[in-house]
């Protein structure tokens, strides 16, 4: 096994270089995906502070930073930000940080659970760079969720070090603040490492569940100064709503042949290599840990995640990648007899080369994130320099839209009655944006001047079939861009 390992290795820093590269490349760009959202989140720490009001979103009714969101990468941008003074060379830069820091943890972790340094290298880069990992955490730009898995692997491997030892209060204060740690970072990745910790609490004894909960709670006590203001804020936001919730459930299922396939193909790979590491172990106490680790496994592998609560908030993307990693560590925990050992070895090697080659065919997509490809982005060059009041973005389909939120906020400083995130905007403004949208698209001229007075908007900006409305209803023209226009309202 180590001499595929070894070749294993080798062919993963390539694709941990190419990767890199490519997010040096955000150092100058705006990142049409998610993480435009995360760098108007680095402003709004920049320059607000945490759990500030802005102005910039939803204005008029008050936009609370990081009240829906976990602060934990933001706090980290302050360094970079104050090194650099760009919103963009710190996104990038904690992007870096977090995978080498990832990578690093696991290295210097390893005795923990039993690693020797190949193994250590091979689990680290394969998970970090590996494609799903890359389109997830660098393509799509998911800061939280990389850093959250940073704080994930640090609890999951101090669980599996104290497995078969006695729990002491090193552990009830090391796990309690990494998970608090993991909260803060990504609330997915605090409900998967405390699934594991179930599996903790099934296997030791009745004794030693007293710190095992007791270290929960901890964790809990450390990030309420979030959390609290968050559950208690829910209910006048659209996030707690039917509408927002269906819509989880829809997108949690893959819609294309590529998706559906790998949604199969990877937990059952992993649920396999949990079982051969099972039957060489042996065990009950054993069996009902590990079944805790399959759990979230078997619940996506039979699409039962979008019917269960809290869980159908977590995203499809998530339940690649958890997998992979758990996949990744109990193959190399596994011993193996010297014919199984060779074929593990050599699919290890073909995924590895399949991954510099993939990495390598797909790296032009990288590009597709650029802000500079939508069209939104020369009319963002266009009409917000002129822009001295509030505005409003009428919709269009994908990204670019949001994009152009966070354009506006990070460059201009402008304020919007919309959001980057409509489900964090409290229900009241939410139902008048979405009124208005339908006055514009009905060419209800009555209605789009009673709304636009009362939402204190003056400019509105639309695309084709809205200009003609707005021009019909003798709304003053403040920019023509392309298929896109401006009004004074």
């Amino acid at each position: 096994m180590r001499f595929y390992l070894k070749f294993s290795v080798i062919a993963m820093l390539l694709v941990a270089a190419i990767s890199i590269n490519a997010m040096l490349e955000y150092n100058t760009v705006l990142n049409n995906r998610d993480g435009s959202s995360y760098e108007a989140r680095i402003y709004f720490m920049n320059k607000y502070g945490y759990f500030q009001n802005v102005p910039n979103w939803s204005h008029g009714y008050g936009y609370t930073a990081f009240l829906f969101y976990p602060p934990l990468f933001a706090f980290f941008s302050i360094p970079f930000y104050a090194l650099t003074g760009s919103v963009m060379s710190s996104y990038a830069a904690i992007m870096i940080f977090f995978s080498v820091a990832a990578v690093a943890m696991i290295y210097v972790l390893r005795k923990m659970v039993g690693m020797d340094k190949l193994q250590a290298l091979f689990l680290g880069l394969f998970f970090f760079f590996n494609p799903f990992a890359i389109s997830r955490f660098y393509r799509t730009g998911r800061v939280s969720e990389q850093l959250g898995w940073l704080f994930f692997i640090a609890a999951f491997f101090l669980i599996i070090y104290y497995k078969d030892r006695r729990l002491d209060r090193k552990f009830f204060y090391i796990y309690g603040v990494v998970s608090a740690l993991a909260l803060l970072s990504h609330t997915a990745n605090f409900i998967m490492i405390t699934v594991i910790l179930a599996g903790l609490f099934l296997y030791k004894h009745k004794r030693e569940w007293v710190p095992i909960i007791g270290s929960f709670l901890l964790g809990i006590i450390l990030s309420s100064f979030w959390w609290v203001p968050f559950v208690v804020s829910e209910g006048d936001y659209l996030l707690s709503t039917d509408q927002f919730m269906n819509k989880t459930v829809i997108e949690s299922f893959p819609k294309n042949i590529l998706f559906q396939s790998t949604a199969i193909l990877i937990p059952i790979a992993a649920l396999s290599l949990i079982f051969l590491y099972y039957r060489k172990e042996g065990g009950i106490r054993n069996g009902l840990f590990l079944s805790m680790v399959s759990l979230p496994i078997a619940l996506f592998l039979f699409r039962l995640t979008p019917y269960i609560p809290i869980v159908n908030r977590m995203g499809t993307g998530f339940f690649f990648v958890y997998p992979l990693f758990v996949g990744a560590y109990y193959m190399l925990k596994t011993g193996y007899d010297r014919r199984t050992e060779k074929i593990m070895g050599a699919c290890v090697l073909a995924v590895s080369v399949g991954m510099v080659l993939f990495t390598g065919v797909f790296y032009p997509t990288m590009h597709e994130v650029d802000f500079r490809t939508c069209p939104e982005y020369n009319m963002s060059k266009t009409f917000f320099p002129e822009i001295d009041g509030t505005y409003e973005i009428l919709p269009t389909s994908g990204y670019c839209r949001h994009t152009a939120i966070a354009y506006a906020t990070i460059f201009h400083d402008l304020n919007t009655t919309g959001n980057w995130h409509p489900e964090a905007a409290p229900k009241a403004l939410e139902e008048r944006r979405l009124s208005l949208f339908s006055a514009v698209e009905d060419a209800n001229c009555t209605g789009i001047k009673a709304i636009t007075e009362y939402l204190s908007i003056e400019y509105l900006i639309g695309k084709d079939d809205d200009c003609v409305s707005m021009e019909s209803c003798g709304l003053q023209e403040a920019g023509k861009e392309g298929s896109f226009c401006m009004f004074r309202v």
